[in-house]
């Protein structure tokens, strides 16, 4: 089995690039949609950095896991490409991250590996 170890992505110029930014006001990534990464983590790897956190919705529900883990790329920090949800919640009560658990601050170390466009972390177990 050969494992995919991520490394750089280009970065979407679908908007204008960030050139600093403004605690209090939302933070946009490259396509300009507010960053969704709550109680996040960054890496680094090969000349780019991966922040991993919580995707949360909006409401009452939005205090439990609803979606999973989102990962961003970057290569400055500043401008964040999103690169989807790598760890998805499981309609399975017996899953990894089932829908509606608490999830909180989730860690990521490496390698986390990507298979065509998905990342797989079933290395990682829950705390």
């Amino acid at each position: 089995m050969t494992s995919i170890i991520p490394t750089g992505f280009a970065v979407s110029h679908s908007m204008k690039q960030q050139t600093c930014f403004r605690p209090g006001e939302l933070w946009p990534d490259t396509h300009g949609t507010h960053i969704n990464a709550h109680g996040g983590g960054i890496l680094f790897h090969d000349g780019t950095y991966y922040w991993f956190g919580e995707h949360k919705i909006a409401g009452e529900a939005g205090n439990r896991a609803q979606v999973g883990v989102h990962v961003y790329s970057s290569r400055d920090l500043l401008n964040w490409k999103d690169e989807g949800i790598a760890l998805s919640v499981s309609d399975d009560p017996q899953g990894d991250i089932a829908r509606g658990c608490i999830l909180e601050r989730p860690k990521v170390r490496l390698p986390a590996i990507r298979w065509n466009n998905e990342w797989d972390l079933s290395v990682f177990s829950q705390a």
